[in-house]
């Protein structure tokens, strides 16, 4: 006998007929995105106690047969985004006992939701719903009422009072301005939430919800002024949570929840003082950017966690009256705290006090004025648990961080003046995470051999950083993120990281190299993701990937190096056969007319041929050299050298002679180059020759002819 149905993507269209399962007890249609309506026999189904629909998208409504379910006790109708609204025949369900609706498209419930008097939890969470109908007091049976992100939804009837059994009510999120007075009513509520509302101020009549255990009113922009002080007789209280509001003062009768066990009060900047709290408080969160007075929390000895600060980033209220400010030394004495963050300017602390708490695992130091000392480490010696330790907003220019052996986390932040953070001795040897943030000033960070359990590091917007040095010490390093880093050109180490499965790094624009990748053992798997660098390449994959490319670019380079440098030098061969050949085209034209100017006894002869000269002497090459020299001996066989032509050929030898020089030393290099067996330089058997210095035949007569430099 069938007695459970699952239904999931269903694909038939149309409506289903249920007049073979009498004995169905249970029915679940999970994603049947084709449903659109049921038929009106699932009202036959006596037998049906639990009745389950989610994200059936397309369904619009249920048959009003579906009161005729008279044993149904369970009825969901999650996430059915086309779902508008609820037959009448609801309030027939004498036996339901939950109703969830939440995320569908229902507007409005039906006056007969009154008559299921055993419903028992009714969840309306993020429906259109406009206004619950008066008939909802009627459910007095009722013990869980959700209308969280009902953003349509701006006040609840005072019917809502005769819920006398209700235990939760979930307003979250809703456009409700103020609580009703019959809130009052609500002898049994234990858990309200009204965080993200529009929710001005708490009723005086609070007072009387005396079951109250649990009250948040987190980010509810508009509740400001003072907590009512009615407050204080709410005896049950465990958590008061109206942080990121515009509380403006807490009563001094807080002090009589001697149940109250966490107090947030982030983020209520416009708080300027703290009452003597309950000695029963185990967590305390306290952020204003006005706070200007703290008591005495000697007596907070239960108190595990706490966080004061007066700072996060933004200047905070300097006290009128330094009278105001006290030497807290109570610090030292809330023995069982375990978690402290620090962030009052103007308040200073002793260091000497937070060595005295045993227990402390998480310590955050923020705007730390009163922080003298260069060197942190030692004060702390005797705190054995302590694991994490934060520094932000350090007016230090240097730190040194010692001893701290137990140490697994640290992050420095937002230090401004911060230039150098080092290590000492054998600090560090069990850190595993580490962040650097925001420190604009700071130029280098150096990793020492005791840091070799450190597996995660993070430094960002840490312009000034000139380089990360020793990271080859932190062999078991397994992420690395580097980001906005604008003045780093040096990781040093970086191929040392043997362990490596993350790699990230944007916007270094002076780093040049990663790594050598012929060298490197960061593993082939390892995920790298490089952008924004200006001298990297971009590039998201495996390290594999990452190496061949690398890898593929840089034997192009050298290809591309290589042929450039035989263009350059062929170029350059080339130029000096062409030099060569229109030199002896000149010598040819020209040699009768220099010999007859060399024998003229008037200037304007040789100094013509010298003007002449000089404008080929650019053209010049080993052959100028001979034909000078066989022009001198001709005159001097002659005996025509007198003063003036002799000082015209010394000067046109000594010229030659200069730039035979510079061309030698041009042409040894060349002798040498792979380019001199080129098959087109054979064009030129003269030059071919001298440089192999080999006989070669002279095509005009046919003779062996041996040229020498």
């Amino acid at each position: 006998m069938l007695e459970e149905l699952k239904v999931p993507y269903h694909e038939e269209r149309g409506k289903l007929k249920w007049t073979g399962y009498p004995s169905l007890e249970t029915l679940y249609f999970h994603y049947c995105l084709n449903l659109r309506k049921f038929d009106s026999s699932i009202g036959k189904m006596k037998v049906l106690t639990h009745l389950d629909i989610i994200r059936c998208r397309n369904l619009r409504t249920l048959p009003e047969e579906i009161g005729g379910l008279v044993n149904l006790k369970h009825l969901s109708i999650k996430k059915c985004s086309q779902m508008e609204k609820l037959p009448y025949s609801i309030g027939k369900l004498g036996s339901l006992s939950k109703l969830d609706i939440s995320s569908s498209r229902i507007t409005s419930l039906p006056n007969s939701i009154g008559n299921a008097r055993h419903l028992s939890f009714l969840n309306l969470s993020g429906t259109p719903i406009v206004e619950l109908p008066i008939s909802i007091g009627e459910l007095t049976q009722l013990e869980f009422l959700s209308l969280k992100y009902c953003r349509n939804l701006g006040e609840l009837p005072e019917s809502i009072g005769n819920l006398t059994l209700l235990q939760k009510l979930n307003l979250s999120g809703t456009n409700i301005v103020e609580l009703p007075n019959s809130i009052k009513n609500l002898k049994q509520l234990k858990v309200m939430r009204i965080g993200f509302s529009l929710i001005r101020r708490l009723p005086a009549s609070i007072e009387m919800l005396e079951k109250l255990e649990e009250l948040y009113a987190e980010h509810c922009e508009q509740l400001a002024g003072e907590l009512p002080i009615e407050i204080g007789k709410l005896l049950s209280l465990r958590i008061l949570d109206i942080s990121y509001t515009h509380i403006s003062a807490v009563p001094m009768a807080i002090n009589y929840l001697t149940r109250l066990q966490k107090l947030d009060l982030t983020h209520c900047d416009e708080l300027q003082e703290l009452p003597k709290l309950p000695s029963s408080l185990h967590c305390l969160r306290v952020h204003s950017a006005s706070l200007r007075l703290v008591s005495n929390f000697s007596n907070l000895t239960n108190l595990v966690q706490m966080l004061l600060s007066n700072g996060f980033g933004q200047a905070p209220a300097q006290p009128s009256n330094p009278m105001q400010t006290f030497q807290l030394q109570w610090v030292g004495k809330l023995s069982k705290l375990e978690k402290l963050s620090w962030g009052l300017s103007y308040f200073p602390i002793s260091l000497t006090e937070l060595g005295c708490l045993p227990q402390l695992r998480e310590l955050t130091l923020s705007s730390m004025d009163s922080f003298n000392s260069i060197v942190v480490g030692p004060q702390f010696s005797n705190l054995k648990n302590l694991s994490i330790l934060c520094l932000h907003g350090s007016p230090l220019r240097e730190i040194q961080l010692d001893g701290l052996e137990l140490l697994r986390n640290l992050g420095v932040r937002e230090c401004e003046f911060l230039e150098r953070l080092s290590v000492i001795s054998s600090c560090l040897r069990k850190l595993y995470k580490m962040e650097v943030l925001h420190c604009p000033k700071l130029l280098e960070i150096q990793f020492p051999s005791t840091m070799v359990s450190l597996e995660e590091l993070r430094v960002g917007n840490c312009d000034s950083l000139r380089g990360l040095r020793g990271l080859s010490n932190s062999k078991k390093l397994k992420a690395l993120q580097i980001y906005q880093c604008n003045g780093l050109w040096l990781v040093e180490g970086l191929e040392e990281l043997e362990l490596l499965g993350f790699l990230y790094l944007s916007r270094c624009g002076l780093l040049e190299r990663l790594t050598d990748v012929s060298d490197s053992k960061i593993p082939n798997g390892c995920m790298i993701e490089v952008w924004g660098c200006m001298k990297l390449t971009s590039y998201e994959g495996t390290y594999r990937g990452y190496k061949e490319m690398i890898l593929v670019k840089t034997r192009m380079t050298f290809i591309e190096e290589d042929e450039m440098e035989e263009n350059d030098r062929i170029d350059c061969y080339t130029g000096i056969l062409e030099w060569v050949q229109k030199l002896n085209r000149w010598l040819q034209e020209n040699a009768f007319t220099l010999f007859d100017e060399l024998k003229c006894t008037e200037v304007e002869g040789p100094v013509s041929w010298k003007q002449e000269c000089s404008l080929h002497v650019d053209l010049l090459c080993f052959e100028d050299l001979l034909t000078v020299h066989s022009l001198r001996e001709n005159f001097v066989k002659k005996g025509e050298e007198d003063a003036c032509t002799k000082q015209i050929v010394h000067d046109i030898t000594c010229t030659l002679s200069n730039e035979m020089a510079e061309l030698q030393t041009i042409l040894a290099g060349l002798n040498n180059s792979k380019f001199f067996h080129e098959p087109h330089l054979r064009m030129f058997p003269e030059v071919y020759a001298q440089f192999y210095k080999q006989n070669v035949t002279d095509s005009s007569n046919g003779e062996m002819n041996e040229f020498t430099m």
